[in-house]
């Protein structure tokens, strides 16, 4: 009987060490999620499609700022809702402009659809060719 005994604590204690290794490996993706969305917009983002240009975009606060190289090519406020599905967010530009869109995140990817500039209506899908005009960015 001893000998089951030690078996029994030999599995127990490798159970423990596999969900211990399980929870560290994956508390910074837990942390993540918990996020509010204000909170997972901030940071520096790469344009990764959208656009032919090599794009940074560095989201500090409610301000959107793009950047071709070292020189600013175009600064915008924005606002999020997260009450709605698909979640909306209006960009505005320096000349007053604003533009209604929908993102999304799927882990490091952010996906914003802005309205078609000719209606000016809110997307409803993330579909560039009847509703808007899709952005992806990918955190650095």
């Amino acid at each position: 009987m001893p000998h089951r005994g030690r078996t029994t604590a030999i599995l127990l204690a490798t159970g423990v060490v596999v969900v211990a290794v399980l929870v560290v490996s994956n508390f910074w993706d837990i942390v993540w999620l918990l996020q509010s969305d204000s909170q997972r917009i901030q940071g520096k983002w790469k344009v990764v499609s959208g656009t032919e240009f090599q794009m940074r975009c560095t989201i500090e606060k409610q301000a959107m700022t793009f950047k071709v190289g070292r020189e600013q090519v175009l600064q915008l406020t924005y606002r999020i809702d997260v009450g709605q599905r698909p979640r909306c967010i209006d960009t505005t530009r320096p000349d007053g402009t604003t533009y209604s869109g929908i993102y999304e995140f799927n882990g490091d990817t952010l996906r914003i659809c802005a309205s078609n500039v000719e209606t000016g209506e809110r997307p409803t899908t993330f579909n560039s060719k009847t509703d808007g005009e899709v952005m992806v960015l990918q955190r650095e």
